[in-house]
């Protein structure tokens, strides 16, 4: 089985002191499932990430991400299904190339066979910093 969701994305920086990391952005994910709870997925997105240190604007850039992330459903249910998710990824700035590592968690709640919305915390680490992205979005299966 297959899906296909476009997501829409936020950025938060937990880690930094005193410089404030905002970034918001869209992804298309495919996915397919291997087993009942075990599934693989691609996710490409664009990002327009801000640093600012209290209100003043220091920098903005573009940022493009590809990731591939490893799925483990831990309810097998028609409707509900929260997940546990891992992988890695690039992101691809006008600064450069930097590897990612992502961690996180979501849930898929089926609307309807084919219609689904889906929410997912992830943690990301690169070589430039560590941050977190809340995904939010709708799912089409075929």
């Amino acid at each position: 089985a297959y899906e296909i969701t476009y997501y829409e994305s936020l950025y938060f920086d937990f880690f930094a002191t005193g410089l404030n990391i905002g970034q918001a952005g869209a992804n298309v994910f495919i996915e397919y499932g291997f087993a009942d709870r075990i599934s693989a997925s691609i996710t490409t997105g664009y990002s327009r990430i801000i640093y600012a240190n209290g209100f003043k604007t220091q920098m903005n850039k573009n940022v493009f991400n590809i990731d591939l992330l490893a799925h483990y459903y831990f309810l097998k249910s028609d409707k509900f299904m929260p997940y546990a998710t891992a992988g890695f990824g690039t992101q691809f700035t006008t600064t450069g190339i930097a590897p990612l590592l992502d961690l996180g968690a979501g849930f898929r709640f089926m609307i309807s066979d084919k219609f689904s919305v889906k929410a997912e915390l992830l943690m990301k680490s690169n070589v430039l910093h560590n941050h977190g992205e809340v995904r939010v979005g709708a799912g089409y299966h075929f």
